[in-house]
């Protein structure tokens, strides 16, 4: 009996030693089984390289981006723009692993599979998602303890916001962004609308038409939001609105904004893109935090 535990202990060793780790990762329908353990991991999502680095993983490629990418990848090599690296640079790196957003899966596993790259999609679109992918990645790389320090506290900080907003008489909040001439508001299917929700707040474009409210994104006009007036504004600026000067600029040459709740409360603001254009991804807590701070002020 001691001799065959013996010869077991052996038989997995060597296994190990030859290389026969596995990896296993799956979110919703997407799957991938390997049978090693990647070494050589790249992520072509300036979005994806957060969680990464929030879960202390390294990687060997990132995307140029004009988004926040993490100090700890200062020396990985840059393999192009997010959704559409350079093929050429990915191979070179010997990459074994590419971890991309279900968003760019059309367009770029088709280039992957030519290359016999394994390739994996996450959805991190939704505060809820965004959760998950944390969850996920930890078990995937063998980081549990790390996601659930992560998750840990990330639950915590949602608690402690969602008690003092159910404290707080709810706002109705638009938030909009455009060029000074054409306006949006994030609709119903926003990353923000999770957000929205869990402070005790309004999202103001569920007064309009319902078909417009299953959007991301619902073009609107100044008469349609004096129509519904929100207690806040939030503004998102993009490349095109300079940081928000061609916003105020707009205020001051149209007084239709006066005639808002927000505009007699001094309550609109611009607010930071890199957390709110988009998923926040693993800083989804932190836009959480940062909306209660601009709709109630704390």
């Amino acid at each position: 009996m001691k001799s065959l535990k013996i010869i077991c202990i052996f038989i997995l060793t060597a296994f190990i030693a030859l290389g026969g780790e596995s990896f296993y990762i799956k979110q919703g329908n997407e799957e991938l089984k390997l049978d090693y353990t990647p070494k050589k991991v790249i992520t072509d999502s300036a979005i994806l390289s957060r969680f990464f680095d929030a879960l202390q993983i390294d990687l060997v490629g990132v995307p140029n981006s004009s988004t926040r990418i993490p100090k700890r990848y200062d020396k990985s090599e840059r393999i192009g723009k997010s959704g559409m690296p350079d093929l050429e640079k990915v191979k070179s790196l010997g990459t074994d692993l590419v971890v991309a957003t279900l968003f760019s899966k059309n367009n770029i596993k088709p280039k992957y599979d030519m290359l016999n790259i394994p390739s994996f999609y996450m959805e991190v679109e939704t505060y809820a998602q965004s959760k998950e992918a944390v969850e996920i990645l930890g078990r995937a790389f063998h980081r549990e303890e790390r996601a659930k320090e992560i998750l840990n506290d990330w639950d915590r900080r949602e608690s402690i916001l969602i008690e003092k907003a159910s404290k707080q008489q709810g706002k109705k909040i638009a938030i909009i962004y455009g060029n000074g001439e054409s306006f949006f508001m994030t609709g119903k299917q926003h990353f923000l609308e999770e957000l929205i929700e869990k402070i005790n707040c309004e999202n103001v474009v569920t007064s309009l038409d319902k078909n417009s409210t299953d959007k991301k994104s619902v073009p609107f006009s100044l008469e349609q939001l004096v129509l519904l007036n929100p207690d806040i504004i939030l503004i998102m600026p993009n490349s095109k609105t300079k940081n928000g000067e061609v916003f105020k600029e707009s205020f001051k040459t149209n007084s239709i904004w006066k005639l808002t709740t927000a505009y007699k409360n001094d309550a609109i603001h611009i607010i930071d893109p890199t957390l709110f254009r988009m998923s926040a991804g693993v800083n989804s807590i932190d836009a959480l935090e940062e909306l209660y701070r601009y709709v109630y002020g704390e």
